[in-house]
């Protein structure tokens, strides 16, 4: 009878391509029929299962089953390997826009009197060198694990996000300090220029934004937060140029810097917290370590307890865990099927990597009330 399984935890295309050469490897020699489609395997004989298992092991993949009835309603969790390659051209176009654009604005800032386009200018210099820097990292997050990395580069794209988040932070303190005293005094703007740089503004701005809007890394989210902070300033200085056109409220100006500002700050100072939970080696955000523990426990009545449960994440993405299992399950066959089910059960809080160590404890001398503990 055909079984599907589903193998949680291929990060990298050269894990594939072993994977899939290991597979090919024991069709020819065993003889059997295993097929698989991205990171789907399909399965004729429990002999297929154990003999992949053994390759799935040593790799730390997980393998968890799947209903035929469901598998066209899983699409949205099928194998997609980072395009790391592609978000680094994404982000370089980025970076030249950004860059170009910072000359332009600060010229016509001066030129204009206008405070908030000189914040933003001030703002935008910090931009590009924070740009610059996450373009960089995110070209070398996606070598592969050596051994002065052992676990891989994906911790430089979040360093990248890391230091785009303290440009962030201590830009918006710049404006707001620069601002404030101009609340007090404010000066006159040239109003049809200021209209026209925000025209161009929101265009190139919206452009970039578009371009990096699909991120997933908190490398690419912070860039967008960037770019997207950039298209609304510039918008609020499109419709501030309209109203002083009619008005003489040259307060807005500052006033407007202080917003944005502000608005920065409230979205910027939280992904930098959990960024650097992240780097603290804290538990990922919804995993509750007590609740995964237990539900071990549970999974059969061979596992009389378990210490050190561990569980940190390398990028915000991709989780890790480890922990040590009490057994009285004796032979390799039969605590790999147990390591199997823990390696199943973790795969839906995302962990795609379970290092797991047994202990042998026949007569059940460690008491399970006192084993579960880090």
């Amino acid at each position: 009878m055909e079984t599907l399984y589903r193998i949680v935890g291929i990060e990298s295309q050269s894990q594939y391509d072993w994977l899939a050469q290991q597979i090919q490897d024991l069709n020819q020699d065993k003889g059997f029929a295993i097929e698989l489609d991205k990171d789907i395997v399909r399965l004729n004989r429990q002999e297929e299962l154990l003999y992949l298992r053994r390759f799935l092991a040593f790799e730390q993949f997980s393998l968890v089953a799947l209903d035929p009835a469901d598998l066209e309603l899983d699409k949205a969790k099928q194998l997609r390997f980072k395009n790391t390659q592609e978000t680094a051209k994404k982000m370089r176009m980025v970076l030249i826009l950004n860059a170009f654009f910072t000359v332009f604005e600060a010229f016509f800032g001066w030129t204009l009197n206008s405070a908030a386009i000189l914040s933003d200018a001030v703002h935008d210099s910090g931009d590009v060198l924070a740009i610059a820097i996450a373009w960089f990292f995110e070209k070398i997050s996606d070598r592969e694990a050596d051994n002065r990395y052992s676990y891989g580069y994906r911790r430089f794209s979040l360093l990248g996000g890391l230091i785009t988040a303290v440009f962030l932070l201590f830009g918006s303190a710049f404006i707001l300090i620069t601002s404030i005293p101009k609340l007090f005094n404010p000066e006159p703007v040239h109003v049809t220029g200021m209209f026209w740089v925000a025209v161009f503004a929101v265009v190139v701005n919206g452009y970039c934004s578009w371009m990096m809007h699909k991120g997933q890394s908190a490398n690419e989210q912070l860039l967008n937060l960037h770019l997207l902070e950039d298209v609304l300033g510039w918008v609020a200085i499109l419709i501030l140029s309209v109203v002083l056109r009619f008005t003489n409220w040259y307060f807005l100006d500052p006033l407007l810097s202080i917003l944005t500002a502000a608005w920065i700050i409230s979205q910027s100072f939280p992904r930098f917290l959990n960024i650097s939970k992240i780097f603290l080696q804290a538990v990922p955000e919804g995993i509750d370590p007590q609740v995964i523990g237990q539900q071990i426990l549970d999974l059969d009545d061979d596992i009389d307890g378990l210490s050190h449960l561990h569980i940190w994440s390398t990028d915000g993405e991709q989780h890790m865990a480890s922990v040590t299992v009490l057994t009285c399950r004796l032979t390799a066959d039969e605590q790999e099927d147990l390591k199997q089910k823990i390696r199943s059960l973790v795969a839906k809080y995302n962990i795609n990597h379970i290092t797991i160590d047994t202990v042998y404890d026949p007569d059940h001398f460690i008491q399970r009330e006192s084993s579960q503990r880090n």
